[in-house]
């Protein structure tokens, strides 16, 4: 029964997948992997989590073996031995969202899709598709459900990028983020670890987020540091 409903998430998993289409197979540890160009979650990995979003980009958490993981839309595998935690989950506010897009777009995105399925204390490791991103195109991925022309065709170019990788014409994107509960909020520390010359040249991020006054889950702006120091 198990090995069928994997052959049937993976078979599935280079669709356009909107938000709320959640499919789910139960392994033991998982990874991103790739089918058909697009991004999908397979088994056999490390990580006791993975999450896609839409073709383009993929995202692993926890240690299998060792906790961690949630779930999410999209593709969605995680490890029965390792629940999701009862650690608390956040939010982050879009104008948070907005302020990473002028720094570094696909950071922002990926934020995005990380507050759509909620932030855990958790070390993430995340994989795009190096398909161009642009600071204006950071609105659909905080409203996907709004934005469904765009993800089509996002999908369709993302397609083929995906060949290219599989290929080895293109090396794919890969960053760490690292988020940490404080007091009152989050510490979000991004860092790239193999980037693009489509993207700025950016090394790290961290951002400090703290609870809104009425809602301590949603995250609001409260500082950052690019490759060093915080403004404060």
């Amino acid at each position: 029964m198990v090995s069928g409903l994997i052959a049937l998430l993976i078979s599935g998993a280079g669709a356009t997948i909107n938000a709320g289409e959640l499919r789910s197979a139960i392994v033991q540890c998982v990874m991103c992997g790739q089918r058909n160009g697009c991004y999908a979650c397979v088994g056999g990995g490390a990580a006791a989590a993975c999450y896609t979003f839409d073709c383009a980009s993929c995202v692993t958490s926890g240690i299998c073996g060792k906790g961690g993981g949630g779930g999410g839309t999209g593709d969605v595998i995680k490890s029965p031995e390792h629940p999701q935690k009862s650690d608390r989950i956040f939010t982050l506010d879009a104008s948070l969202v907005r302020m990473v897009a002028t720094i570094h777009p696909r950071l922002a995105a990926t934020l995005a899709n990380l507050s759509s399925v909620g932030l855990k204390a958790d070390t993430y490791s995340v994989h795009w598709l190096p398909v161009p991103l642009k600071e204006s195109d950071v609105d659909a991925f905080i409203h996907r459900s709004q934005h469904q022309a765009f993800f089509t065709k996002f999908s369709e170019q993302s397609r083929r990028v995906g060949e290219q990788v599989a290929a080895g014409e293109v090396h794919e994107i890969v960053f760490q983020i690292r988020a940490e509960e404080i007091e009152g909020g989050m510490t979000l520390t991004m860092t790239v670890l193999s980037g693009s010359e489509l993207d700025p040249p950016l090394k790290s991020l961290t951002v400090k987020a703290m609870g809104d006054s009425q809602d301590p889950g949603l995250l609001r702006f409260a500082d950052w540091s690019i490759d060093g120091v915080f403004s404060n």
